[in-house]
């Protein structure tokens, strides 16, 4: 079994493969839906035609921007399931408040 920080960056890797073309949220989850064999694919949660600020692919989780990009330091196990909205307030440079591992505040 793969430990979790191989998966942690794996996940990563599958995030910035799927947002570098620069296309909005609802682009990119159809894509994914297209390119799924079956189970275990990434699901793309989207809110309008930007990401949801949590992406999750298996066990591993995300805070990510708007576009999709990840945003370092929050990548966390779906155990810890956090909102991400400190964390991408943060990014934005809107927040001053310490933001818990999970991105939440």
């Amino acid at each position: 079994m793969a430990s979790a920080a191989v998966l942690t960056v794996l996940a990563a890797l599958l995030l910035c493969a799927l947002t570098v073309s620069g296309e909005n949220c609802q682009a990119v989850k159809s894509q994914a839906e297209a390119n799924c064999g079956g189970m275990g694919c990434r699901q793309v949660i989207c809110e309008g035609d930007d990401f949801a600020a949590t992406q999750c692919f298996g066990s591993v989780c995300n805070c990510v921007k708007a576009d999709g990009s990840p945003i370092e330091r929050y990548t966390f196990q779906m155990a810890n399931y956090g909102d991400c909205h400190c964390a991408r307030e943060e990014a934005a440079g809107s927040n001053s408040a310490d933001c818990q591992a999970n991105g939440s505040y």
